[in-house]
């Protein structure tokens, strides 16, 4: 799995989103995606960039987030869990609310 941020040093590396992308292709690599990622793949403006994030989506097999956010998380895209994860989520947000609840449930 890779954050959204990893997405974009790959394409900026073309070299190494074509060793990537084969390695997807033939099998060598799997690579985990949430709704999340696709969400925010959706709202790139850049079209090329967005292509090439597309392409790296259509290899990859969708898992649903440990934990829900309201308001972030997808109905039937992610795993309602009790306390653990609850605790979890606050962690990863810390005080950054706003800015690091997207990365909390993956």
């Amino acid at each position: 799995m890779l954050d959204t941020n990893e997405f974009d040093r790959l394409v900026a590396a073309r070299d190494m989103y074509k060793r990537f992308f084969a390695w997807l292709s033939e099998g060598r690599i799997e690579l985990l995606v949430t709704h999340i990622q696709r969400d925010e793949i959706m709202a790139i403006d850049d079209a090329t960039k967005k292509t090439m994030f597309l392409a790296m989506l259509g290899r990859a097999r969708s898992i649903p987030t440990r934990g829900a956010v309201y308001g972030v998380s997808r109905y039937g895209e992610a795993r309602y869990g009790g306390d653990e994860d609850r605790k979890l989520i606050d962690h990863i947000r810390g005080d950054r609310w706003d800015r690091d609840t997207n990365d909390a449930p993956t």
